[in-house]
Order: structure tokens, then C-alpha cells, then sequence
């Protein structure tokens, strides 16, 4: 399964795959973007995965190949990567983060 966004010095926000609510299972993928490799031009990830349900999610990954940039995660979940890989990384491979609000729920365990 291939993900492209705009590859090349012109692809600063291209995101190949955005999850909200809800859960995957995902094997041999590719996601390829761009910019160029220069540290700092850009933050946005290639996949995004957002958890406002308050329920914890189960993202299940079996070889899973990365271009330049990684995985945003946030509002918890049960990630498991079997084998991941990020090639000439700006950002980092997992970023997590919890919801911004009273009484949250959502936990990340890897």
C-alpha cells in the first residue's frame, strides 16, 4: 500500500494518511513526501492519528516504510510496530501526545 504526496522541495504539508476515531491494521506501507532532507522546514507528519473518543484505539503496524517524515499520534492509543522504518527523517519516526482537556483518558503504550 503507497501513500505519495508531493515529493520533492515543494511538499512541506502533504499528509498521506489521517485516522480520527478510529482504528487500523496496516502491512508493507510506503509513505513518500517530501521536502528536501533540511532540518526544520517542516513539522507536518505523514501519518496522523487523533483520538477524541476517549477509548483506547489499537493501531497495529507490520512493515511500515517512511520518507523524511514520521507519525503524529495524539490523544492515546495501543500502538504496536512490528518493523518501521523512516529514511533521511526531519521529524521524528513517533511523536505522542494526550488531549488537552478535564478528566482525560487517553494513554499511549508502544
Amino acid at each position: 500500500m503507497n501513500f505519495v504526496t508531493a515529493q520533492g522541495s515543494g511538499d512541506y504539508m502533504g499528509t498521506g494518511l489521517m485516522v480520527r476515531n478510529g482504528f487500523f491494521h496496516m502491512r508493507n506501507a510506503l509513505f513518500l513526501g517530501g521536502p528536501n532532507q533540511t532540518n526544520g522546514v517542516s513539522a507536518t507528519p505523514q501519518l496522523f492519528t487523533d483520538n477524541t473518543g476517549g477509548v483506547s484505539l489499537e493501531y497495529v503496524v507490520d512493515s511500515l516504510f517512511f520518507s523524511r517524515r514520521g507519525i503524529v499520534s495524539r490523544g492515546g492509543g495501543d500502538w504496536t510496530i512490528k518493523w518501521g522504518y523512516e529514511q533521511g527523517g526531519i521529524t521524528p519516526f513517533l511523536i505522542v501526545g494526550g488531549l488537552i482537556s478535564p478528566g482525560n483518558l487517553g494513554a499511549v503504550s508502544i
